[in-house]
């Protein structure tokens, strides 16, 4: 009787020490499969956006500078419309979360949101609706996006934006070149437009003053005008 036992018991583990092997590498292989369809859908969303925000870069880049210019000289633009792509971004806003980084997320959104504010506040100004502050907006929104498109595209690639590709020496070097303008550019029509906003509340500003304003939560960037990132501060020199 002990015999037949220890004869079942054996034949039982000989079947279902396989059958548990099986299941346990069944379900290892499918997390894996599983992980590997979430990496390879976070790089596909990462490489969609990068795609469409170098192409947003591209199109911003003259309509901020001629706005800026505008802005400084105190003269009205002729057109207030500019075209940025977003289809990427439409079509896409619920997989966000698959970057697992929430900087990124949060500045891919702000991006295009300010982008809608830019949109907003020039057919304002074209439909001579705004205020006294419009210009100031328009031109703080469009920077402020200019800005985010540099950092964006950085923080997605880990490389720096490029206006030409290649992997050349002379690519490299006019990449460089073309962004370190960029920064300057940010920098210094960043800094007017902080003073313009103190001025425009508070009067003219003393040193002190504006420096003690441009760090408060009422500067250019900061809920109304649109925020300026650390990165862009420091580029300023602050």
């Amino acid at each position: 009787m002990r015999a037949s036992r220890t004869s079942l018991y054996r034949s039982a583990v000989a079947v279902l020490i396989p059958a548990f092997v099986g299941a346990a590498f069944g379900l290892g292989s499918s997390l894996f499969v599983f992980g590997y369809q979430q990496s390879t859908s976070a790089e596909s969303v990462r490489t969609a956006f990068v795609g469409e925000i170098e192409a947003i870069l591209v199109a911003l880049r003259e309509p901020t500078r001629k706005t800026a210019t505008a802005w400084e000289r105190k003269r009205a633009l002729g057109d207030y419309n500019f075209y940025y792509p977003r289809a990427v971004f439409d079509g896409n806003v619920g997989r966000l979360g698959e970057l697992r980084d929430r900087k990124l997320v949060h500045d891919i959104a702000l991006l295009y949101a300010t982008l809608e504010q830019a949109r907003e506040e020039g057919r304002r100004l074209k439909a001579s609706t705004s205020d006294s502050e419009g210009m100031l907006r328009y031109t703080a929104y469009l920077c402020r996006a200019f800005g985010l498109t540099l950092d964006l595209i950085e923080g997605l690639t880990g490389e720096t934006p490029k206006i030409v590709q290649g992997t050349d020496e002379t690519s490299q070097v006019f990449n460089s070149i073309a962004l370190k303008i960029d920064r300057e550019f940010l920098a210094k029509i960043t800094e007017k437009l902080q003073e313009a906003a103190f001025k425009g509340k508070f009067g003219a500003p003393s040193e002190s003053e504006l420096k003690d304003f441009k760090r408060s939560a009422i500067g250019v960037g900061h809920g109304k005008y649109g925020a300026i990132t650390e990165k862009s501060d420091r580029d300023a020199g602050h």
